[in-house]
């Protein structure tokens, strides 16, 4: 298994729910600004620090544990991989912003 580390935003604002007593404030942190830098994939023998962590700047980060392998498709889903390819293939193709007012009209936006 390996690992996804990504880094925290330096400032926070904070977003949630607040009840009467600040003691018992439910809050999710939101960074005000984009992570700086991409997702690393690493591999962890679970006792060394592997090189690529080394390599980061000091900070806070979020590790994840991600499978090596995708979950299988459906049969529904490989035959919309399936039709897709076919379609491409015809020349039935759109541009990213049609392809994006298609989606957002779908979608009510």
């Amino acid at each position: 298994m390996r690992s996804r580390v990504g880094r925290c935003g330096g400032r926070h604002r904070s977003a949630g729910r607040h009840s009467g007593n600040d003691q018992n404030r439910l809050t999710h942190r939101i960074p005000d600004t984009p992570m700086p830098r991409r997702p690393r994939v690493v591999t962890w023998n679970g006792k060394d620090v592997p090189p690529e962590l080394r390599e980061l700047p000091a900070g806070r980060y979020v590790v994840e544990a991600v499978e090596d392998q995708a979950p299988p498709l459906t049969p529904e889903e490989e035959a919309g991989i399936e039709a897709a390819l076919e379609s491409y293939r015809q020349g039935r193709i759109l541009d990213s912003k049609r392809a994006r007012e298609i989606i957002d009209a779908a979608l009510g936006r």
